[in-house]
């Protein structure tokens, strides 16, 4: 049985979640299912931190030791030519709602990773304008609005 997040769980988890990665670089992201990501991140000093993003569930840092497949899936290939390298910037919760934004990189060469915790949950990746670039799953809002590769993520 999965057991949703509250509100006040991923408020928690964002201010626990900024003071340890932020400012830490990706180097290098493993889908550990079809719906979970590990990033491993790095401090210029050295330090090494990781992790665990798992779609509609949690997220959280980890000092736990996950097997890692042999060889990374289409998914964590997308994630990794965005992401790899970049700096994690910013960590916000969207609104009042279970969705969390992690910014990485600035500027022009800023990407944006969604996680949303609630009903089927979601990980998406945006480009510095919100334009969807991969995501777990698609679906739509409304007739005018649709999460989707292609479409912009309704941040408002």
């Amino acid at each position: 049985m999965k057991l949703s997040i509250g509100l006040l769980e991923v408020m928690a988890l964002v201010r626990d979640v900024r003071k340890q990665l932020v400012g830490m670089r990706v180097t290098n992201i493993y889908d550990l299912s079809a719906k979970m990501f590990l990033f491993t991140l790095q401090e210029s000093g050295g330090v090494r931190a990781t992790f665990l993003l798992e779609s509609g569930v949690r997220f959280h840092a980890t000092r736990y030791s996950r097997a890692r497949p042999a060889a990374p899936s289409g998914a964590a290939m997308k994630l990794r030519k965005h992401l790899r390298g970049r700096r994690l910037t910013g960590i916000r919760q969207l609104g009042a709602d279970r969705v969390v934004d992690f910014r990485f990189g600035n500027r022009e060469n800023e990407f944006h990773i969604i996680l949303e915790l609630y009903a089927g949950g979601n990980i998406i990746l945006t480009d510095r304008h919100w334009k969807i670039l991969w995501l777990v799953r698609r679906y739509a809002y409304s007739e005018d609005v649709k999460v989707e590769v292609g479409e912009v993520y309704p941040v408002a």
